[in-house]
């Protein structure tokens, strides 16, 4: 009987399972509730989204927002 190899071999799904992720939280904001609609809540949640999800390392936890809040400061409650 021939003798067999101890050296661990792995299969393609068991090194894609090994790659790190991580965990993300999203963060949106708007000041002003009559600012341009390309910046609204919404769309920038949308973005997040969208851009998380085009990237197999990061795991999308949840979108934070602050709605009505100045970007001046960090006293914010999403923030």
């Amino acid at each position: 009987m021939a003798r067999k190899s101890r050296r661990l071999t792995t299969t393609d799904s068991e090194q894609q399972s090994s790659t790190p992720t991580y965990a993300t939280w999203g963060y949106a904001r708007i000041s002003i509730d009559g600012e341009r609609s390309e910046d609204s809540i919404e769309n920038q949640t949308a973005i997040i989204q969208d851009y998380v999800g085009s990237k197999d390392e990061f795991n999308l936890c949840g979108v934070i927002t602050d709605l009505g809040f100045t970007g001046r400061d960090f006293d914010r409650p999403g923030y």
